[in-house]
């Protein structure tokens, strides 16, 4: 089922795409006094249709394109046809279609931005201020923060780059045409340099259909099993536990 659920989005997005193409060859045509004698979306067989002046409008079986059809495309006797207009005008229309691939993009990032929408402001960026109740943050009762904070601070610090990382030895050695990923070195260097987080997988899907299908509440219930299995708490520095020890005295020295 997935797959021609599949197959039926790409068939909608491409007629779409395909609609947005063909709409700047007929309106161009239009405009310019050219008669169009049909507006197709798919090729034949026709499914259904009408028509609405001089123009007939189509709905095809096959729906791997569409087209406008033009009045003498090729004989230049005919009046009102493409072929008896000039060269500026056969070229526009020609090319409207590309010029409207081309603009479509630039209308509709242009109407998306000017719809209201709530945006980040500020120098906190992101912050996570709550975790909900029954999300996979709180089921697994793992720090939010923690993942995204180790993603921040990655980049932050940067590649390192020095005379063991940049390794001008060992380029001169491999040469031209050759390969670092299977040397000591990128292994040496390769956790270093990558982030590799702990609840984002980056997988292809057989190999995640092959560990089970796991999903994030399932990873965040993993990594909170092994944090309280495995941490070691830090232990506190000698003064601290002093001060903690003597705070813990003289609150129960104090009568009740």
């Amino acid at each position: 089922m997935s797959a021609l659920w599949t197959i039926f989005i790409f068939v909608l997005i491409l007629s779409f795409v395909t609609f947005i193409h063909e709409i700047g060859h007929f309106a161009t045509a239009k405009w310019r006094g050219v008669k169009v004698l049909e507006f197709g979306m798919g090729f034949p067989p026709r499914i259904w249709g009408f028509r609405r002046g001089e123009t007939e409008y189509s709905l095809n079986a096959i729906p791997f394109g569409g087209f406008t059809k033009m009045l003498g495309e090729e004989d230049p006797s005919e009046p009102r046809s493409l072929a008896s207009k000039g060269v500026s005008t056969r070229i526009l229309i020609l090319s409207a279609g590309s010029l409207m691939m081309f603009l479509f993009p630039v209308i509709l990032f242009t109407i998306v931005y000017m719809v209201p929408h709530d945006v980040v402001v500020g120098g906190e960026g992101i912050r996570i201020v709550q975790v909900v109740t029954d999300t996979p943050a709180h089921t697994a009762r793992i720090e939010p923060d923690d993942e995204i904070l180790s993603i921040i601070q990655r980049y932050l610090r940067g590649i390192a780059v020095d005379d063991e990382t940049l390794a001008l030895d060992l380029i001169h050695e491999t040469g031209a045409g050759g390969g670092f990923i299977d040397t000591d070195h990128t292994l040496n260097h390769f956790r270093d340099e990558l982030l590799v987080p702990d609840l984002v997988r980056y997988q292809s899907r057989d190999a995640w259909e092959a560990a089970g299908r796991p999903d994030m509440v399932t990873r965040a219930r993993e990594k909170a099993r092994r944090i309280l299995a495995e941490h070691t708490p830090r232990p506190l520095p000698g003064d601290v536990v002093t001060q903690l020890d003597e705070i813990v005295r003289e609150t129960t020295a104090i009568p009740a």
